[in-house]
């Protein structure tokens, strides 16, 4: 199976960097590595060109897929000029091609390490369940969408589409798990850890190769966000800041180059067409406030800087670039917002009580020494305030070394980054924190990615080593991960199969359907994604349809006749089943429903 995934991924990967190409190609003389960053870039823009074309066209979703693919495929083939073969065989390709090698063998084992085990797609929870939500959205965009109506208990599987069309603005994160479900033949249940695993490779590669300047900036990038905590959002169920995050901190990058190929001429419309591609992919993926926040507080933190110490306001063109950046910064934000759905849709951010956690679980997680929403860690915590103490230590003196080389634009991913902290906590905003601790280390490794421009300097060698131990200390927490997840030790019960699930559609599939009579979101929801997309009707006990609708004020409905099986959780999978039952898999017992 890992030779499957493998195939997979490197399929997907491919198909991200000739679509991405084209994206990046503007301002590929700005870029180190354009060949990293145009797999991220190829990831984003694919998910927002797809849903464009489908929402506009209203043809099938796998029709768009394609279609988008090749006018994004086209624009590099223009793009590339004949340079392709000049391209492939450059040092830059080969460090991005292996680079990318090393982290797809890593990711098959600690985002589909399961899908070994049971030789077989496999879906991996723990913490959260809003993996369910992408899986049931994916579904729906690869079936046969329509205009969504009125929310009705009489249509229970719709509900959720309507509550995702109505409320919720991340449909770029949604498309890109459709679109791998498209690509390999997977549900979208059983495509989201491939999603999570292809999104943290690009998102490594991608961020490497956007702000760093040397091949030890690359690696130090590309490792570090890889083990970052975005790998225990994803796991814990929260794919929209895991593409969301990166694709906001990609803008911050593309929005740099812009600005460095400013310095020299006027901006050009490719230019500001390809950072303005990534911001609306960006916004559309997660968060448009949160992208335009990030945006702003480093690209304004960057003008600051220029104009503070580095501008000579004798010199006309200074002033003219520094006009132009402005004014193009302003531009990506509000074109940011409108295509977030900022201004049809007003965003209300929920009052979240966190009363249960304190500054100090905040700062913890924010230094990657816990995971954001389980604490996982493998260190003792005894040890964990001074791992978090030494995180700030460290990027403080990142910092200093960033002003000792004038670095602005190292400076500027660092201080926007740190003035945005300071707000949140000065104003006591712990939801708004908790919900951004994960852009802060991956911030610091970016600006070290972006010091290795003065890579033969003392400095920059400290702060390499400075973030590889800052790294180090993420390991902990990204160990706890594995071992929760896809480790051999991990709790089994938290692992789905493609083939346990194939087994009781089978068995229910002989049947008039079933009775779903289960405990909690975990064990209901694989059951009704599953029989929905296979066609497979099906009923819910009162407890089941409060764990598939507990958003929802409605009453369990009452029928006349039940279906002839039920499916219950299997409390013990060490127990035997009783010979009389349907079937008896490792989560679920499938049993007559005059057994009961």
């Amino acid at each position: 199976m890992i030779f499957t995934d493998a195939r997979q991924m490197v399929g997907c990967i491919c198909l991200f960097f000739v679509c991405g190409f084209g994206v990046v190609a503007p301002l590929r003389s700005q870029i180190a590595f354009p060949t990293a960053a145009s797999v991220f870039a190829g990831a984003l823009a694919l998910s927002s060109a797809v849903l464009t074309v489908h929402v506009a066209t209203q043809m099938k979703f796998s029709s768009a897929i394609w279609i988008a693919a090749a006018g994004l495929i086209g624009l590099s083939a223009v793009m590339c000029r004949g340079g392709a073969f000049r391209i492939l065989v450059g040092r830059e390709f080969v460090t991005t091609a292996a680079t990318l090698a090393v982290l797809v063998g890593a990711a098959c084992f600690v985002y589909l390490g399961r899908e070994s085990q049971f030789s077989s797609p496999a879906l991996v929870f723990f913490a959260g369940s809003d993996q369910f939500g992408y899986a049931h959205m994916a579904d729906w965009l690869n079936g046969a969408p329509g205009n969504v109506g009125e929310a009705s208990p009489a249509n229970p599987w719709d509900s959720w589409v309507h509550y995702m069309v109505t409320f919720d603005p991340r449909f770029g994160s949604i498309s890109f798990v459709a679109i791998v479900s498209a690509l390999t033949g997977r549900s979208g249940m059983f495509s989201y850890n491939l999603s999570c695993a292809l999104v943290m490779v690009t998102a490594s590669v991608g961020l490497a190769g956007i702000f760093s300047r040397s091949l030890t900036g690359f690696v130090i990038v590309a490792v570090g966000v890889f083990l970052s905590s975005w790998f225990t959002v994803s796991m814990a169920g929260y794919f929209g800041k895991t593409i969301g995050y990166p694709a906001s901190l990609f803008s911050v990058g593309m929005f740099f180059a812009l600005a460095r190929s400013s310095v020299d001429r006027d901006i050009r419309l490719a230019e500001i067409a390809a950072v303005l591609a990534v911001v609306a992919s960006a916004c559309v993926a997660f968060s448009a406030i949160g992208t335009v926040v990030i945006l702003l507080s480093t690209g304004g933190m960057l003008l600051t800087l220029f104009l503070i110490l580095g501008m000579r306001w004798s010199e006309s063109r200074w002033s003219k670039s520094l006009s132009e950046i402005t004014v193009a910064m302003l531009v990506l934000s509000a074109v940011g917002i409108i295509s977030g759905g900022t201004v049809a849709r007003p965003m209300y951010p929920p009052t979240v009580s966190l009363d249960g956690t304190t500054w100090m679980d905040l700062w913890l997680r924010a230094s990657q020494v816990v995971g954001p929403d389980a604490n996982l860690s493998i260190f003792p915590w005894q040890y964990q305030l001074a791992l978090a103490l030494l995180v700030g230590a460290l990027s403080v003196a990142i910092i200093l070394i960033a002003a000792r080389l004038r670095n602005f634009e190292a400076l500027a991913i660092i201080g926007g980054i740190a003035v945005l902290a300071s707000m949140l906590a000065i104003t006591g905003r712990r939801w708004e924190f908790q919900l951004s601790v994960t852009v802060y280390v991956p911030a610091i490794l970016c600006a070290v990615g972006a010091l290795s421009a003065d890579s033969g300097t003392i400095g920059y060698k400290k702060a390499a080593a400075f973030a590889t131990i800052i790294i180090a200390v993420g390991l902990g927490r990204f160990a706890a991960t594995v071992k929760a997840t896809t480790g051999p030790g991990a709790y089994q019960r938290s692992g789905l199969s493609q083939t346990e699930m194939e087994s009781i559609l089978t068995a229910v599939g002989a049947t008039d359907g079933a009775y779903i009579d289960t405990p909690d979101v975990f064990s209901t929801y694989p059951l009704v994604l599953e029989m929905h997309r296979k066609g497979i009707a099906f009923q819910f006990s009162p407890r089941a349809w409060k764990s598939f609708l507990g958003y929802r004020p409605w009453d369990a409905p009452k029928y006349r006749k039940l279906h002839e099986t039920t499916v219950i959780l299997r409390d013990d999978p060490a127990k035997a089943c009783m010979p009389e039952t349907v079937l008896c898999s490792d989560h679920y017992i499938l049993q007559k429903t005059a057994m009961r």
